[in-house]
């Protein structure tokens, strides 16, 4: 069956599926969905017991002494944020520490838009 308004050639087809990926994307971007809620990502995360899990980093970025008291993770803020760029979908989560601060990082996790 040959339908009149469907690509004539492999060139034509690809023009049309990058102008629909181009479409979704921009539909996907305008609904503004940029903040996951941990407690529904991931319950499991959200209800961890952290026992002696020192923040990852703290004490090189610091450069604290091996006498100095460690910091500890106390558990994951509820908002994380997403991360779209070039290409690649990040998801920033917030760690408490056992001293208070907050600690962000980013996580790489599936892929984001397609520059193509």
């Amino acid at each position: 069956v040959e339908h009149s308004n469907f690509p004539k050639s492999l060139g034509e087809l690809i023009k049309c599926l990058k102008s629909w990926k181009s479409r979704l994307e921009s539909s996907i971007a305008k609904k503004g969905c940029n903040v996951l809620k941990l407690e529904k990502e991931s319950t499991a995360l959200q209800h961890m017991v952290f026992e002696n899990i020192e923040i990852p980093g703290y004490r090189q970025s610091r450069q604290i002494s091996t006498q100095e008291e460690p910091v500890y993770v106390e558990g994951v803020l509820s908002d994380i944020d997403i991360v779209q760029r070039y290409g690649s979908s990040h998801r920033r989560i917030t760690l408490l520490g056992s001293n208070g601060e907050k600690f962000t990082f980013l996580i790489q996790s599936g892929l984001g838009p397609s520059t193509s």
